[in-house]
């Protein structure tokens, strides 16, 4: 019998997920083991993530990306690979220190110089939902491995980037390949995607392996400066 390899799915739905509690303990358990043995683990949201808010971020993603390339080339940064960039096989705009509403107001007035209260409010609820998560699953692993002590200093040095992706539908080469396949160089990061099923995940074993997005379904991932410590 063929058993086929899924990515570990964990509920962070609950209210009652709060630190010194024997679900929140469970799971650092869980959540440290799915990163040990996959690099990565599917956060289920369930209330917490609307399906409004969910429809909202991809709806003003692609208003976005409708505009001209001359007004998206106008987002820049002093980091490499932050602002705009073009590919023939994706496009990619960042927000860089995206909790901070100054800077999503800032990237808002490039594309409405009148403003947009519409986007701005979008961008900073769906910036919010994912930065409490982060810090959630973050401390988690900290604590898992005993050196919370450090995560507070660690997240006042941390900041968070918002990049909106769209991939173009690949060429037909023959294998059925889209991006390289590639790691993310900073700490963490978490995706979410429309209803494509375009992620895949390799496995230690080489195998890999895709899963069916949802609205309230987040792919949590170990970047390479986690994976360090490990």
């Amino acid at each position: 019998m063929v058993i086929q390899t899924k990515i570990p799915v964990l509920d962070f739905s609950s209210e009652d997920l709060k630190p010194g509690t024997g679900s929140w303990f469970s799971m650092c358990k869980e959540v440290s083991h799915a990163l040990e043995e996959y690099g990565c683990f599917v956060v289920e949201l369930g209330h917490k993530v609307s399906l409004q808010l969910h429809n909202k971020i991809f709806d003003v993603a692609g208003e976005l990306f409708d505009f001209p390339t001359e007004t998206k080339q106008k987002i820049t940064y002093e980091k490499p690979f932050h602002g705009y960039v073009s590919s023939a096989l994706h496009e990619r705009m960042v927000i860089d220190k995206a909790t901070i509403p100054e800077e999503t107001q800032k990237l808002t007035k490039i594309f409405w110089p009148n403003g947009n209260d519409r986007f701005r409010e979008i961008a900073d609820s769906f910036v919010k939902l994912m930065a409490e998560l982060d810090k959630m699953v973050t401390r988690m692993v900290f604590e898992n491995y005993g050196v919370e002590k450090y995560y507070d200093s660690h997240m006042e040095s941390t900041t968070h980037t918002f990049a909106f992706l769209k991939y173009k539908e690949p060429q037909n080469t023959g294998t059925n390949t889209g991006l390289k396949n590639h790691t993310d160089k900073h700490f963490t990061s978490i995706l979410h995607q429309n209803s494509v099923k375009g992620l895949e995940i390799k496995t230690k074993d080489g195998e890999w392996i895709g899963f069916d997005p949802s609205p309230s379904t987040f792919i949590f991932l170990a970047a390479d400066a986690l994976q360090v410590g490990y």
